[in-house]
């Protein structure tokens, strides 16, 4: 009786395991779905309820190693529906994910070989978006701070020193401070973008820029 006891927990451990693998497997195959569709069609309105309904499926399992790219996903599809809190939400979510020692490490890996960016950028990515959220929600502190956290990852996230930019101004500052942190950001455009946004938004400070004439 023992031995048939033994053999039932056995048999009921591998019939569990199985059905674990399963589950995650038919969440990855509503991943991989939903990037076939972003991949040859794009995140568009025609296609958008599709991608969500296949990211939704794939996130109904909690663990994978692709739930902070379904989450960029969901989140950024999310946006395009002008559902900006649910947006707001699943960006929030990966910065959890991936500031738990348990889930990073597998995280990272699959935003490596999937996006081929470093998880670092990716982060800095997703800073950026709930700047945005915020700035748009006029929590202008929090959009600062998400900013900041944005381009101290990445150097280069020019819309992240807008959205600090923004803010700033939105507060009040004074306009010195916003003019320092868009140079900072014209130290890394390579394409004028910063100018412009000194031309719209603080045009007293043109004769500052370097190079240019009053």
């Amino acid at each position: 009786m023992a031995l048939l006891n033994h053999l039932k927990r056995a048999w009921n451990r591998a019939q569990d395991a199985l059905a674990e693998v399963t589950t995650e497997l038919r969440a990855q195959q509503h991943f991989d779905r939903a990037r076939a569709i972003v991949r040859n069609e794009g995140l568009t309105e025609a296609t958008v309820d599709e991608i969500v309904a296949e990211l939704q499926a794939a996130l109904r399992v909690e663990g994978t190693s692709f739930e902070a790219c379904a989450r960029r996903m969901l989140g950024d599809a999310y946006r395009l529906l002008a559902r900006n809190e649910d947006a707001a939400r699943e960006y929030q979510r990966i910065l959890d994910l991936l500031s738990d020692a348990e889930t990073r490490r597998d995280n990272e890996r699959t935003i490596r070989e999937l996006l081929e960016v470093s998880p670092a950028i990716f982060r800095a990515e997703v800073h950026t978006e709930l700047a945005q959220w915020y700035y748009d929600c006029q929590d202008y502190q929090t959009a600062i701070v998400q900013a900041q956290e944005a381009t101290r990852l990445d150097t280069a996230a020019l819309r992240a020193y807008y959205l600090w930019g923004v803010s700033l101004l939105a507060l009040g500052v004074p306009k010195e401070q916003v003019f320092e942190v868009f140079m900072r950001a014209r130290l890394r455009d390579q394409a004028g973008i910063v100018e412009g946004w000194v031309e719209e938004l603080l045009p007293e400070y043109l004769a500052w820029l370097p190079g240019r004439e009053a």
